[in-house]
């Protein structure tokens, strides 16, 4: 079993604390350093979170610390430096320029020429795409969870990529940059195209290795640009995922959407980038959006893969006129590297017509809402998770937890009816559940200990809470909490082929967040993390070539309680 290594504030004097922050801000390119001091935060609060950081991956076995430096801000700062480098002197003239880019109807017919589409803020029931979805017709007056993909109006955006030739180290990089996206504030921009990153001429080969990847927006100077004020709502880079070529016959868990299994039998998004991967000032900031493995590991490819993304312009609408650009970066090798397993989980409803990971929330401004739900899954092969983390939408989210006990072993089912509960209808708020969970693990703990269990009953992973910067979009206008990425500081854990996960998330409007009417909110609880072979689990032998994605399952218990949300939702109180 594994047990997480407390963490403690070292009790340093404000200068050595001063100038350990400032360091981390001289490694910070200098394209980004120039705003960090100019901005208003609590440095002493920056220089405690990271040297709470710096202690929490130094108490880490040798593997798991290595992945976990790689979230430091010196190690995003040196990965987004490399991609600038190796960006500056790409030529460009190769490929050329493909586009303007087409309307996503005509994509569907010919994927020679990217896609892309531009719509405004609005209700499902306005929206061309959501009218067709059957899990957007149940809820009309929702806000669109995302752009309207079959909208006629689109920027006149190209798609261009750049490719460096292999060093004498074999390794390469290609650059795939999508623009302009013109923008006026309140709008969805949305694109994709096939064959994300080119690898499909290079697969032919063999597998390649990615060992770096990143995406974000820029402006027209090649600046990151971050929120405010441009939200990335969402990018996927993936084999399985293609955009609505639906396969009813896919994966248990996600069977029924857009794509098919890859390469290795698993559902895979091989990269993706959310809003809440942004770092707060002076701990990263957009260099977050820039990730490496550490040497010598690398995640597999070997089937060409798709990408799409919705970014929103969060400025005020009729805002002046914004231009940016998509940029994606790959750092790839044909040398084989140790294999990395990308984990992606999370609780689903398996409601509205399709088995997707959303799920809706309702909130009034006069009243408390708090809600639980839970998803109850076994992992399908064996691996270390030598690092995780979540993706939420976090205006909306109280806390997130990941353990290795059952949902019987936290008597959820008992206490709660089904996978998901309005807590205050059953006379109970967060704090009271939250306790009610860890006296039933505390009980299964014991019993463990009592009479020996195959998988140790624990909270394997949470949610950072101090997660909230204060930004304007212009200065001037009031200040607005955004969620910034954080380390979740998560012990490496050690899983077998049949082992439970079960995740657990609080939902409430966070204290900060005011509404005005009753919000119908699109939400997620998502769990990630990086899995290799390690000592324990495979002995020596850590190039053993496990799957590039780690693959989990419904339990019985769990799949039961897929598609009963829509009727449960319909009878709340």
């Amino acid at each position: 079993m594994s047990h997480q290594a407390p963490h403690h504030a070292v009790g340093l004097s404000i200068a050595l604390l001063l100038a350990a922050a400032l360091y981390r801000l001289s490694t910070v390119p200098f394209f980004e350093r120039s705003e960090i001091l100019s901005r208003p935060h609590t440095i002493q609060s920056v220089v405690t979170a990271l040297m709470e950081d710096e202690l929490f991956c130094a108490s880490k076995d040798p593997l798991s610390a290595a992945f976990c430096r790689e979230d430091l801000p010196e190690a995003r700062s040196r990965a987004a430096q490399l991609y600038l480098d190796q960006f500056e002197k790409c030529n460009w003239t190769a490929f050329g320029k493909k586009g303007p880019a087409v309307r996503l109807a005509d994509y569907l017919k010919n994927q020679s020429l990217p896609w892309a589409a531009l719509s405004p803020y609005m209700k499902q029931s306005e929206s061309t795409l959501e009218k067709d979805e059957e899990y957007s017709k149940v809820f009309a007056d929702a806000d669109t969870s995302i752009g309207d993909l079959f909208g006629e109006r689109r920027s006149p955006a190209y798609l261009e990529r750049c490719e460096s030739a292999m060093d004498n180290d074999a390794v390469g990089w290609t650059f795939d940059v999508m623009g302009p996206f013109n923008g006026h504030g309140m709008e969805w921009h949305s694109a994709g195209w096939p064959d994300a990153g080119g690898f499909a001429s290079k697969i032919r080969e063999g597998p390649v290795w990615v060992t770096l990847f990143g995406f974000f927006p820029v402006d027209t100077q090649g600046n990151m640009l971050g929120l405010p004020p441009i939200h990335i709502h969402h990018m996927h880079v993936s084999s399985s995922q293609h955009i609505f070529r639906f396969n009813s016959a896919s994966d248990p868990e996600h069977h029924g959407i857009d794509g098919q299994l890859s390469f290795d039998g698993t559902y895979a998004i091989e990269f993706d980038v959310h809003g809440d991967r942004q770092c707060p000032i002076g701990m990263g900031e957009m260099n977050c959006l820039v990730r490496a493995f550490p040497t010598g590991f690398g995640m597999t490819i070997n089937m060409e893969m798709e990408n799409m993304f919705d970014m929103k312009d969060e400025r005020p609408k009729g805002s002046p006129l914004l231009q940016f650009y998509s940029r994606h970066v790959f750092r790839w090798t044909p040398v084989r590297q140790l294999p990395v397993a990308k984990m992606l989980t999370g609780i689903h409803t398996g409601s509205y017509g399709y088995n997707h990971n959303d799920y809706i929330l309702a909130f009034d401004p006069d009243k408390i809402h708090q809600y639980l739900y839970w998803s109850e899954k076994y992992f399908r092969m064996s691996g270390s998770l030598v690092h995780m983390y979540w993706h939420t939408h976090h205006k909306y989210t109280e806390d997130m937890w990941a353990t290795s006990a059952s949902a019987e072993q936290l008597n959820l089912m008992n206490d709660y009816g089904s996978a998901f509960a309005d807590l205050p209808a059953l006379g109970m708020d967060h704090f009271s559940a939250r306790s009610r969970i860890l006296h039933n693990l505390n009980v299964a703990q014991k019993e463990c200990v009592k009479s020996s269990c195959k998988s140790y009953p624990a909270i394997r992973c949470t949610m950072v809470q101090d997660r909230w910067e204060m930004s304007s979009q212009n200065g001037i206008e009031p200040a607005e909490g955004e969620a910034r990425y954080r380390i979740p500081h998560c012990a490496r854990w050690d899983f077998s082929f049949g082992d439970v996960i079960t995740i657990i998330s609080f939902h409430q409007l966070q204290a900060h967040v005011k509404i005005t009417a009753t919000e119908l909110y699109w939400m997620h609880t998502v769990l990630y993390g990086f899995a290799i072979a390690t000592e324990h689990v495979f002995h020596q032998n850590l190039s053993v070539m496990i799957p590039h994605v780690v693959r989990v399952e419904p339990t019985p218990l769990f799949a039961s309680q897929l598609g009963a949300h829509s009727a449960w939702w319909n009878k709340r109180s």
